[in-house]
């Protein structure tokens, strides 16, 4: 991968390098051609991704199964509380993400999978 993505910080400069102005307040400005709003391009594993669009999708995960020692196998059909992980995505993006993680974590004895839904 790259390098740090904003050049490192002097001893009392600001989040983005720049100049502290006012007594403990911070002068923040974006480097040049950092989009303030609209539609953010993204690459993430060499996809490019757009944020801000019309239609927004979140992922989350939740578990399908309850502990339950008085059920066979210790545990009984419910779905759990989703717990979101990424909010404004594109459907394509909220697929991508959804497909990795659940290809890279182990369900395990609850079954806990990434979903995604319209927000």
């Amino acid at each position: 991968m790259g390098g740090p993505l904003y050049p490192p910080r002097a001893k009392g400069a600001g989040i983005l390098g720049e100049p502290c102005a006012g007594a403990g307040r911070r002068v923040q400005r974006r480097p040049e051609g950092f989009p303030l709003n609209g539609p953010v391009a993204v690459t993430l594993r060499g996809e490019t991704m757009t944020r801000g669009t019309a239609e927004s999708y979140r992922t989350f995960t939740r578990t399908w199964w309850r502990r339950n020692p008085d059920w066979p196998g210790r545990r009984e059909p419910g779905a759990g509380r989703p717990r979101t992980h990424a909010r404004n995505l594109t459907e394509a993006e909220a697929r991508h993400i959804c497909r990795d993680w659940n290809a890279t974590h182990d369900p395990g004895f609850l079954s806990r999978k990434m979903e995604y839904d319209r927000e």
